[in-house]
């Protein structure tokens, strides 16, 4: 039976247009409710614990498998990163209580480091957004550094991707139960946060090069990591403190007008 597609009236055979692609008109009803929610759910389950199980054995494998074309079981990696990130954000967030923890560090602080807190508490507060953010900026520390071996800068975009997958499921679901038992003890808490960033994401970027390169040493490996975690560290840092300069105006200028107002409003 010949089918006319809604979107282009091409006359076709089959469930999908020879032209567009649009789906063959089905009349929406319970079972096509049912048969939609069953395809969905099936699908993304399948793909996404197949990723996500993989990732886990071997991260830099996996990315490779994917960069080379390996792709048809696999999850798409940054719409992964996502659904992660935001996952980590409600544990540290409501879970960890991060926000809470470093509000009782910083309790007696200066002002200065009372911007670091508001600054802490932005980056758990909006964590898959800030995830996906440096995934360009590591994307591109990777690629320059080592571009000689074979990658494009796109390319590296999707092997960070899946870095900071890895990255994302050992912060949410190793460090963070130690987080939420030293919950007292803020300056180990603050400690154990730091580390997670500038300790723990370079032991990740090496095993996860390793299953990448596998045909490379481990001395090169060891090389090309520690300079890509240089180069990442000092531009993260300059835009941090281009980032505070900026609020640290923008908060004088909100509370100099908030002064003035105080001062001009009469008394009643």
């Amino acid at each position: 039976m010949k089918n006319i597609c809604k979107n282009c009236g091409t006359h076709f055979d089959g469930d999908f247009c020879s032209n567009c692609g649009q789906k063959a008109y089905k009349k929406i009803d319970k079972k096509y409710i049912t048969d939609e929610l069953q395809y969905t759910l099936i699908h993304t389950n399948k793909g996404f614990l197949y990723s996500l199980k993989k990732i886990i054995a071997n991260p830099g494998k996996t990315a490779r498998e994917y960069i080379e074309g390996n792709r048809v079981n696999h999850y798409k990696p940054l719409a992964m990163l996502f659904i992660l990130s935001t996952i980590s954000a409600f544990i540290m967030f409501k879970i960890v209580n991060t926000t809470k923890v470093m509000k009782a560090y910083h309790a007696n602080a200066s002002r200065s480091s009372l911007i670091m807190d508001d600054f802490y508490s932005f980056t758990v507060n909006y964590n898959s957004i800030l995830m996906l953010l440096l995934v360009p900026l590591l994307a591109f520390c990777s690629w320059f550094v080592i571009k000689k071996w074979g990658q494009n800068y796109c390319e590296h975009v999707v092997i960070n991707a899946y870095l900071m997958i890895i990255f994302t499921l050992v912060t949410s679901f190793l460090l963070a139960p130690i987080l939420y038992f030293v919950q007292d003890n803020t300056q180990l808490f603050m400690n154990i946060m730091q580390m997670s960033f500038y300790v723990l994401l370079p032991l990740l970027m090496f095993w996860f090069f390793k299953g990448f390169y596998p045909e490379k040493t481990t001395k090169e490996i060891l090389l090309q990591v520690f300079i890509i975690s240089i180069m990442f560290f000092v531009i993260y840092l300059t835009f941090v403190i281009i980032a505070t300069i900026i609020y640290v105006i923008f908060y004088g200028i909100i509370n100099g007008a908030d002064a003035l107002i105080l001062y001009t409003t009469p008394k009643k």
